[in-house]
């Protein structure tokens, strides 16, 4: 529970509020690696939740136990993923405008391929560990893990989705295909990603979380395409969009909220539906808010800049030492174990540094 009591604390510590006019910055890199610092703390939290939940002494019933559950799976859940998913739509158009054609040519490799392979080299530090611990592992299940569509005890399925995302991206935007207009590519995009939920909903079935935020993608490119007319339009009616944006927010959650008190339970793919609606609105909020208040300080700024790393590496500790300690330390040390595993997951982002793949040969040299 300490974790988010001190949530708030981080978020007022730089915060600046503009009384009047606007923020223009509130989509430079400094914001938005301040915004991804709150998400990655939210996962880390989040995730160390999920360790401790397992644990058989666990009690769903008690006060506390009940809140911690409420909070994670109701008020936030899988919202903790989406401002990075709104601002890898985002980044992607700015560097293509800054940068040219030249840019999706260079693509595969620049992107997709050093991505991949800093995400293998972590997969295999967890494969390390899985034999270190005695897991059952299959050859099969290695090369899924390689290409993020299975795991080995690592957070596969962002990366995998945000792969697919590059290369439809890629095809959508590259010089050489028919349509040419930018209006059109991004239309092309949002058609690809839609066809890539719904062969997510069916390959991944019982498994929203892997396709229920996706439109919040394009819809990064989307803003980050009208920049300047989007920004001129919220200076003339910010209230307006605002109160809208909350009050639907805010009707999202009391009818998904009411359906949770009275055990009623949708299809998962109306569900995951709604909850590209909500990451939306959610995507929307935040990017209104910082109109008016500016995020940040060297905490936030560093764990959103080490945003890769952080959310990679982090399961290795929360998963290595509750397999060392025992569950028993881990339910009954909880402040404990959360500090160690923080820490264990700081340096091992520190460490990112000397081990991260940076620059991969043109090919054919």
């Amino acid at each position: 529970m300490l974790w988010y009591v001190l949530l708030p604390v981080l978020c007022i510590w730089g915060a600046k509020l503009k009384r009047n006019g606007f923020f223009r910055d509130n989509l430079d890199k400094e914001q938005c690696n301040a915004i991804k610092g709150i998400s990655i703390y939210l996962v880390l939290t989040g995730h160390m939740l999920s360790y401790l939940t397992s644990c058989e002494q666990w009690d769903p019933y008690l006060i506390q136990n009940r809140l911690f559950s409420f909070i994670d799976g109701v008020f936030i859940g899988q919202l903790m993923v989406v401002m990075f998913m709104f601002y890898t739509g985002f980044g992607l158009m700015e560097s293509l405008k800054k940068k040219g054609d030249n840019y999706i040519r260079t693509f595969p490799r620049n992107r997709i391929l050093k991505v991949l392979l800093n995400f293998d080299v972590a997969v295999l530090a967890y494969l390390a560990l899985s034999l270190v611990l005695r897991a059952r592992v299959t050859a099969g299940k290695v090369v899924l893990a390689l290409l993020g569509w299975e795991s080995l005890g690592n957070s596969n399925w962002y990366i995998c989705v945000i792969l697919l995302c590059y290369v439809l991206f890629w095809l959508s935007f590259h010089p050489v295909m028919p349509w040419k207009r930018r209006e059109t590519q991004l239309m092309v995009f949002a058609i690809l990603i839609v066809a890539l939920a719904i062969v997510l909903s069916i390959t991944r079935s019982g498994k929203e979380w892997w396709w229920n935020k996706l439109m919040v993608v394009p819809f990064g490119v989307y803003v980050s395409m009208y920049r300047e007319k989007l920004r001129a339009f919220t200076d003339r009616h910010y209230r307006t969009l605002t109160c809208c944006t909350f009050v639907l927010l805010g009707l999202h959650y009391t009818f998904f909220l009411a359906l949770r008190f009275l055990k009623i339970s949708w299809p998962s793919p109306y569900c995951g539906v709604a909850f590209n609606i909500r990451s939306l609105l959610f995507a929307m909020a935040v990017v209104l808010v910082t109109r008016k208040v500016k995020i940040g300080n060297p905490v936030l700024n560093w764990l959103g800049a080490n945003l890769f790393p952080l959310y990679i590496y982090q399961r290795i500790p929360m998963w290595g030492f509750k397999a060392v300690f025992g569950a028993d330390f881990v339910y009954n040390h909880v402040p404990l174990y959360s500090v160690m595993c923080i820490g264990a997951t700081i340096a091992i982002a520190w460490l990112y540094r000397y081990f991260e793949i940076r620059k991969l040969p043109h090919w054919g040299q």
